[in-house]
């Protein structure tokens, strides 16, 4: 039986899309469900980075989780995923170029996940493209000072 497309989504992203995907399509009680606990987070370090952190740390150590994680995204974002798979490279990359800058939100969510879960190699190239963009963003912005 062979897996489909996006089966093993998240066992072929790096770490750097993965954490991504991790902070902006991932809830809380997501990975609450998992077992993994929040209140063991560092004093003055945010309980959802830290809940990622883990995440991060855990599915190193059971990649089976990668597995779960990708049917619950796949499920979630199916919408999205039917679109950008209906979708040619260029109207994809338009759409992508006018989201850069925005704050992530459900439809942001949804359309990353559906870039990097297509089994279109230009079009998961869009989308780790954009998961580098979003994350030199955050990093800009923790870097300046609070006016």
């Amino acid at each position: 039986m062979t897996p489909s497309p996006s089966a093993s989504s998240l066992h072929r992203l790096s770490c750097m899309p993965r954490s991504v995907v991790f902070h902006v399509c991932l809830r809380d009680e997501d990975i609450l469900a998992l077992g993994l606990d929040s209140q063991s987070a560092p004093l003055g370090l945010d309980k959802s980075a830290w809940l990622r952190h883990e995440l991060l740390l855990h599915t190193s150590r059971e990649p089976s989780l990668l597995s779960w994680l990708t049917d619950l995204l796949d499920l979630r974002y199916a919408d999205s995923i039917w679109r950008v798979r209906s979708t040619c490279v260029g109207q994809l990359s338009q759409k992508v170029m006018l989201r850069i800058g925005r704050h992530p939100d459900e439809e942001f969510a949804g359309l990353l996940w559906a870039l990097l879960s297509d089994e279109r190699s230009d079009v998961r190239c869009l989308g780790i493209f954009w998961c580098q963009t979003w994350l030199g963003q955050v990093l800009e912005s923790v870097g300046r000072p609070q006016a």
